[in-house]
């Protein structure tokens, strides 16, 4: 009787078994099983049986990279692609820097904007000229220096492509003009200092326009002599005074580098005559 007693407890301790072990798997079938527990252990109950709900995780998934951007631009495949001409078609879009080739031969590195030169660069044209300074919407716009291939320079502003604003243009012979610019031209006030030929060590003071000597001015002779009056396209014309190194002084009218007193051109007035062609 006691061995009966005994087999049949332990009949109903390994039904319990198998009823709670049978009951976690299907439990564990119902839910998302890790092959990894928690705990950094490998699973022994926490398996999924076949046809559970287990998707392992997945490694991620790598972006494809965006293709190169092409920041050598040959301006020959280009429309427009010229020094004064826009760079639409080429491949920067953003400000970056890049180096353009065109077919005359010109070479343009720098900051590229939306296909057009824009920030800061260098134009290297065919002719030995050089430009670096600031560029908008393909023109020279901004601070920039310019050096011809004759040696001549200009320092200053620009608009629009023309010397505007304040600038320096130093002269392969040494002369110097330091003053206001407009369209490309000398407008308003400027110097003009001499430093070669028969008139070196002379400088005008004073006003100009459309690139010449119009205006109030000031002539200064290298000899001490000094002439304060009018100006129209290069010549006294008008109410001027000459003053003579010795103390001297001639006021009057003038006309054509002329006083009027004697009709006789006045001492040195051949230097207004003279003309140098700013580039």
């Amino acid at each position: 009787m006691r061995g009966n007693q005994v087999w049949f407890l332990f009949q109903n301790v390994v039904v319990l078994f198998f009823a709670l072990l049978w009951g976690g798997l299907a439990q564990a079938g119902n839910q998302p099983c890790p092959e990894i527990c928690p705990d950094g252990q490998r699973a022994y109950f926490c398996v999924c049986p076949e046809g559970g709900n287990h998707t392992p995780q997945q490694p991620p998934i790598e972006q494809p990279r965006p293709p190169a951007r092409n920041t050598d631009c040959n301006a020959s495949r280009i429309p427009g692609g010229s020094p004064s001409g826009g760079t639409s078609g080429c491949t920067p879009t953003s400000k970056e820097r890049t180096t353009i080739h065109y077919p005359n031969g010109a070479r343009y590195e720098g900051e590229v904007r939306e296909g057009k030169r824009n920030g800061q660069g260098k134009l290297y044209y065919a002719n030995g000229d050089r430009y670096e300074g600031a560029f908008i919407d393909d023109k020279r716009s901004g601070q920039g220096k310019y050096y011809y291939a004759n040696s001549d320079r200009y320092e200053g502003e620009y608009r629009d492509d023309k010397r505007s604003g304040q600038g320096k243009y130093y002269y392969s012979s040494g002369d110097r003009y330091e003053g206001e610019y407009r369209d490309g031209k000398r407008n308003g006030q400027g110097t003009y200092y001499y430093a070669s030929g028969q008139f070196a060590g002379d400088r005008y003071e004073g006003e100009y326009r459309e690139d010449k000597r119009n205006g109030q001015g000031k002539y200064y002779h290298a000899n001490g002599d000094r002439y304060e009056g009018e100006y129209i396209d290069d010549k006294r014309t008008g109410q001027g005074t000459y003053y003579h190194a010795n103390g001297d002084h001639d006021e009057g009218k003038y006309k054509d580098n002329k006083d009027n007193k004697d009709n006789k051109e006045d001492k040195a007035t051949s230097d207004i005559e003279v003309y140098v062609k700013d580039r």
